[in-house]
């Protein structure tokens, strides 16, 4: 009997392995990606409506900010839940 043919039935880890398909994985990681752009958008909003000086600059901020991430989140929700 071989060395690897041995270690292989003796080891009693063969055969054990988490097997998920390749679009349960992108839609979990889209699930985190989703959930720290949340916490991150909720900090940021906070931060800049407490420490902002300028209630106009904080207004356009914010805009620009949902108007440069909300079409990247669309567009990750759409190849994660479409694949």
């Amino acid at each position: 009997m071989s060395p690897t043919a041995s270690l292989s039935a003796d080891n009693p880890l063969t055969g054990v392995g988490i097997s998920m398909p390749l679009s349960d994985i992108v839609l979990l990681v889209f699930y985190i990606v989703l959930l720290g752009y949340i916490i991150y958008s909720v900090i940021l909003y906070y931060h800049w409506q407490q420490y902002s000086t300028n209630a106009a600059v904080t207004w356009t901020t914010l805009v620009i900010y949902a108007v440069t991430t909300l079409p990247l989140i669309l567009l990750m929700s759409v190849l994660a839940l479409t694949l």
